[in-house]
């Protein structure tokens, strides 16, 4: 699988995203390490815009966020707890309760 980096994404939402800064690439605080990914919170995985400010209503989760959380892509399988659907989870039930 490539490597994920949104600096060099092909997909137009993601380079919008990033050029209006309302999402920024992820970069570790210690080691300034870029890791290509979608700077989120860890959970739900709201979107860290540019500045750094509060959430903006915007979710992120699953292969853009690949290199901050591992296994993104993983499949789901029966009567497992399955990273991809915790996620979606714990998103959803921010959004209905109006936390993003």
């Amino acid at each position: 699988m490539p490597t994920v980096s949104a600096e060099n994404t092909e997909s137009g939402l993601i380079a919008g995203l990033l050029s209006k800064g309302y999402a920024r690439v992820h970069v570790d605080s210690v080691s300034g390490y870029r890791s290509g990914a979608i700077d989120v919170a860890s959970s739900p995985k709201r979107v860290i815009p540019k500045d750094g400010g509060g959430p903006n209503g915007l979710y992120c989760f699953g292969i853009p966020t690949e290199g901050l959380s591992w296994s993104t892509a993983s499949g789901v399988r029966p009567y497992a707890d399955s990273v991809i659907i915790t996620e979606a989870d714990a998103i959803v039930r921010d959004a209905l309760l109006g936390g993003g």
